[in-house]
């Protein structure tokens, strides 16, 4: 065998399934490790091929997490108790890790001594793709009651700005999401569902103290169980210098972001509020006008970093990209509209 430097190669065997973490830790603790890792790899090429590999990485490919999530929803169809299962971090003590899951949300979580053995969750799930089969964990997360949002509390983000739902002058009811230009709608806003309420209604935006301007009414909506956005028009040429951002591409949060930080344009601070992207794909449970609902595809945050009148607040990734637009808090996470399927829905 070629010699390899000997980070490489442990890299080499990692990667390959040739050695586990565990036994890399360990021997690295040994003098003689660099000749046990020559001795690992010192085989027949007919060998490794036929060696199944398994591998624990930060980061699957998508669609290992695809599929991981579809077969997890099919095991557990029928379950009552399920509440959203979805792809996610796992948690250990409450608390998030870099680890990647399925994520299957339930009211409550009971300890072992609650449940029998054969009513128990897998603990891992095992995946098959061409280029070999990854085990994926299954972390089963409490949720506790359902929870709220913010109310009645692409494109130009919107840059801190409130908006007023009828014609009250003082009374702030939410954020301003963004506004988008149409070829066929001209200028547009892209706000809240559970903001706005109904078709039909007159909305105007504001940043700071500024006197309001005309964000029209609202012609279409994207309700629960697809989604939470909002459509208003015409819009008051004057709101692209004073409520928005500079233009940005919009897309969705994918399994690929996890653990990735985002800005959250919240209209109370100066400077936008970080948080982490903890989930994609998510089945977000609320409280609106004394009815529970469910909106389904959300992103989940955390953690949570708003507050009652953030509904509608544009979130950005790193690079400056609209990501999405707040629902809600429950769980203790923030949860998002993913920006692309919102704007896509209603224009």
């Amino acid at each position: 065998m070629k010699k390899r430097p000997i980070v490489a190669s442990a890299i080499f065997a990692l990667e390959n399934g040739l050695i586990t973490a565990e036994d890399a830790l360990r021997a690295a603790l040994r003098p003689e490790f660099e000749l046990w890792l020559e001795r690992r790899l010192d085989r027949p090429d007919s060998q490794l091929a036929r060696r199944p590999r398994f591998r624990r990485r930060s980061v699957l490919p998508k669609q290992v997490a695809a599929k991981a999530v579809r077969k997890t929803k099919r095991a557990l169809r029928g379950v009552s108790e399920v509440l959203s299962v979805h792809w996610g971090t796992r948690q250990r003590n409450g608390r998030p890790t870099n680890e990647p899951a399925v994520v299957v949300f339930v009211p409550r979580k009971l300890s072992p001594r609650e449940v029998s053995r054969d009513q128990r969750f897998p603990q891992t799930l095992e995946v098959r793709t061409k280029r070999g089969t990854h085990a994926v964990r299954i972390d089963v997360q409490g949720t506790g009651p359902p929870g709220r949002l913010y109310a009645p509390t692409i494109a130009m983000p919107g840059e801190r700005a409130s908006v007023v739902i009828g014609d009250g002058d003082d009374v702030t009811d939410g954020s301003l999401g963004a506004l988008v230009e149409v070829p066929t709608l001209g200028l547009c806003a892209i706000l809240s569902w559970h903001v706005v309420g109904a078709k039909g209604v007159k909305v105007r935006g504001r940043f700071a103290q500024l006197p309001l301007l005309d964000l029209g009414t609202v012609e279409r909506l994207l309700t629960p169980p697809a989604g939470d956005a909002a459509l208003t028009r015409p819009v008051d040429p004057q709101a692209r210098n004073v409520l928005v951002s500079q233009a940005r591409q919009v897309r969705d949060p994918s399994e690929q972001d996890l653990t990735f930080v985002v800005h959250v344009k919240v209209q109370r601070e100066f400077a936008p509020k970080q948080s982490a992207i903890e989930g994609v794909g998510v089945t977000g449970h609320f409280v609106h006008d004394g009815a529970e609902i469910a909106i389904d595809g959300l992103t989940t945050l955390q953690p949570a970093v708003t507050v009652p009148g953030d509904s509608g607040a544009p979130v950005v990734d790193g690079s400056g990209n609209l990501v999405g637009f707040v629902v809600g808090e429950w769980n203790s996470r923030t949860f998002l509209m993913p920006a692309r399927r919102a704007i896509d829905a209603l224009v």
